[in-house]
C-alpha cells in the first residue's frame, strides 16, 4: 500500500516536472518568433523613427539616423529618399543630390524623389542635369503639373527660351489650379526678363489686387513699383522745370567780423531762381547707354544785381552695364555768367563706377579731372584761380522702403592746383545725405550733412600765413506732390565757413520755396 502511494506520488511529481518542462519548452519555442520578430521589427522601427523625426522637423536628428541607416542599407531607396530630402531641408544640396538620384534609380523607385531631385539641381544651378531629369519625369508622367512648373523655372533661369518658360507655367496652372497664382507670378517675371514690361505690370497688378493679403501680392506690388521706375528710367526724354523764391542771408559771402566787412554794405537779398534739366538716353543694346543732357540755373537778385548768375551745363555720358555694375564716363562742360558777363568755363572728364551689393546696397567709386578757366582778370598773380583739379571719391548707398528712400555716405579727396598760390589746396570731405518717404511717394523729407576740410598749400601772399578752412554745410528739404509730376518744395541751407584768416570766414542761411514739374 505504501509502495503504491509512493509510486503515485513519484508519478505525479514526474508529470508535474514533465508539464513544467513542456511549458518551458513551449515558452522558449513561442519566444523565438517573438525575439526574431522584435529583431526584424527593430530595423523598421529605426527607419520609422528617422521618418518620424523628419516629419516633426527635427532635421538634425533625422539626418544622424538616416546617415547611419544609409551605410547599413545602401540598397534601400526609401532610406536614400528620406536622407535626400532631409539634406535638402538642411540646404545641403551637394549631399542631397546623390541620395535623391539613388532614390529614383534603386528599386523600388520612388517617384516622389524626381521633383525633389529636379528642385535640388535647380537650386544648385545644374540646369543641364535638371533638364535631363525633367525629360525622365515627363516620359514617366510623374507629377506633370509640378514638373511643368520646374521646367518653366529652369528655362526662365537659362534665359534663352522665355516663350518656352511661359508655356510651361501656363501648362502647370492648367493641370493644377493650386499653382495658378504662383505660375502667374513667374509668368510676370518671364515678361520682365523679355523686357515686356507692360504685360508684366498687368499680371503683377492683377495678383496684387485679387489677393492683397497673400505674401505673393507684396512681391507683386514691389515688381510693379520696380517696373514703373524702370519704365521711367528707359524713357528717351525726361527732365524738369523749377521755379523758386529764395532769401539768402549772405549773398556776397561777407565775413562775420563787422569790422572787416564794414565797407561791403548789405549782404542779404531775395532772389528768383529758375532751373531746367532735360536729358536724352540712347540705348541701342542692353549693355550700353549714351546719355546727353542740358541744364541751366538762373538766379536773379532783387537788389544786389551784380550777383545775378546764369549757368549752362552740358553733359555727355557713355555707360556700360553688367549684371550688377555700371561703368560710366561722364564728360561735362559748364559756362557761367555773373551780372551778364562771362565769368567761368569748366570742363571735366572722369570715370564713375557703381556696383550693386545684395538687394539694398550699392558702392560707388569715381576719379575726375576738372579744369577751371576764370575769365575775369585778377589784380595780382596770387589770386589767379585757373586750375587743374583732381577729385577722387568713394561712397555707399543703402536703399529702403521699396527703394523709394536711401541713405548715402561719401568720402572725397581733391587737389585743386590753381595758378595763384592763394587758392591752391588739398581737400577732404565727408558727406551724408538721404531721402525718407513719409507718405508713400507724395511726401518726402531729406537732407545733407557735409564737412569740408581745406588745407591751402602755400602761404597767403596778402595775409602772410597759410589758410585753413573748415566748412560745415547742413541742408534740409521737404517735397509735397500736389498732382502727378508737380511738387511743392521747401528748402533750408546753413553754411558755416570757419577760416583762420577771418576775411574768408562767413556764415550763410538760404531759405527757399518753389515748385518743380517733371516731364
Amino acid at each position: 500500500m505504501k509502495d503504491r502511494t509512493d509510486f503515485r506520488q513519484k508519478l505525479m511529481r514526474s508529470r508535474i516536472i514533465a508539464i513544467f518542462l513542456a511549458l518551458i519548452a513551449a515558452g522558449i519555442f513561442c519566444a523565438c518568433p517573438v525575439i526574431c520578430s522584435e529583431r526584424s521589427e527593430g530595423a523598421d522601427k529605426e527607419t520609422q523613427q528617422a521618418i518620424w523625426e523628419y516629419k516633426h522637423e527635427n532635421f538634425e536628428e533625422a539626418y544622424d539616423l538616416l546617415k547611419q541607416l544609409r551605410k547599413e542599407r545602401p540598397d534601400s531607396s526609401l532610406v536614400a529618399y528620406y536622407l535626400g530630402i532631409t539634406c535638402k531641408q538642411l540646404q545641403d544640396y551637394r549631399e542631397a543630390k546623390p541620395n535623391l538620384e539613388a532614390a529614383v534609380t534603386l528599386r523600388p523607385k520612388i517617384k516622389n524623389a524626381l521633383p525633389e531631385l529636379i528642385d535640388v539641381l535647380y537650386k544648385k544651378g545644374d540646369l543641364k542635369e535638371a533638364k535631363k531629369w525633367i525629360k525622365v519625369a515627363e516620359k514617366q508622367e510623374v507629377h506633370p503639373a509640378q514638373i511643368a512648373f520646374f521646367k518653366g523655372l529652369v528655362l526662365l533661369k537659362e534665359g534663352e527660351d522665355i516663350d518656352g518658360a511661359i508655356g510651361s507655367f501656363e501648362k502647370a496652372k492648367s493641370l493644377d489650379t493650386s499653382l495658378e497664382k504662383t505660375a502667374d507670378y513667374y509668368i510676370g517675371l518671364s515678361y520682365v526678363k523679355a523686357e515686356k514690361l507692360k504685360e508684366a505690370k498687368t499680371i503683377f497688378r492683377q495678383i496684387a489686387s485679387e489677393n492683397p493679403n497673400l505674401s505673393l501680392a507684396g512681391f507683386a506690388d514691389q515688381y510693379v513699383d520696380a517696373i514703373e521706375r524702370k519704365e521711367e528710367a528707359m524713357r528717351p526724354f525726361r527732365g524738369y522745370f523749377g521755379a523758386a523764391l529764395q532769401y539768402d542771408s549772405n549773398v556776397v559771402l561777407q565775413p562775420d567780423s563787422t569790422t572787416l566787412a564794414a565797407a561791403i554794405g548789405d549782404k542779404g537779398d531775395w532772389r528768383h531762381a529758375y532751373t531746367f534739366y532735360g536729358e536724352h538716353n540712347l540705348r541701342p543694346v542692353d549693355y550700353f547707354n549714351l546719355k546727353t543732357a542740358y541744364s541751366f540755373y538762373c538766379g536773379k537778385q532783387f537788389d544786389l544785381g551784380f550777383y545775378d548768375m546764369l549757368s549752362h551745363n552740358i553733359l555727355a555720358q557713355p555707360s556700360f552695364y553688367m549684371e550688377k555694375a555700371a561703368i560710366n564716363f561722364p564728360v561735362n562742360f559748364n559756362y557761367v555768367t555773373i551780372n551778364d558777363k562771362h565769368y567761368l568755363n569748366t570742363v571735366s572728364v572722369g570715370n564713375l563706377d557703381n556696383v550693386k551689393i545684395g538687394r539694398n546696397h550699392m558702392a560707388e567709386l569715381a576719379f575726375i579731372y576738372k579744369y577751371d578757366d576764370f575769365i575775369w582778370e585778377t589784380t595780382m598773380a596770387g589770386e589767379n584761380r585757373d586750375s587743374n583739379e583732381l577729385i577722387w571719391y568713394a561712397g555707399w548707398f543703402w536703399f529702403f522702403s521699396k527703394n523709394k528712400g536711401f541713405a548715402h555716405l561719401r568720402y572725397t579727396m581733391n587737389y585743386d592746383d590753381t595758378r595763384g598760390d592763394n587758392w591752391r589746396y588739398f581737400g577732404n570731405r565727408i558727406t551724408l545725405n538721404g531721402i525718407l518717404p513719409i507718405i508713400e511717394d507724395r511726401v518726402k523729407w531729406g537732407g545733407t550733412l557735409d564737412y569740408f576740410i581745406q588745407r591751402f598749400a602755400r602761404t597767403n601772399l596778402i595775409f602772410d600765413q597759410k589758410r585753413r578752412d573748415n566748412v560745415l554745410t547742413v541742408s534740409s528739404f521737404l517735397t509735397i506732390e500736389i498732382v502727378k509730376n508737380l511738387e511743392l518744395r521747401l528748402d533750408y541751407t546753413f553754411v558755416d565757413d570757419g577760416s583762420n584768416i577771418r576775411i574768408y570766414g562767413y556764415t550763410r542761411n538760404v531759405y527757399s520755396m518753389g515748385m518743380k514739374y517733371r516731364f
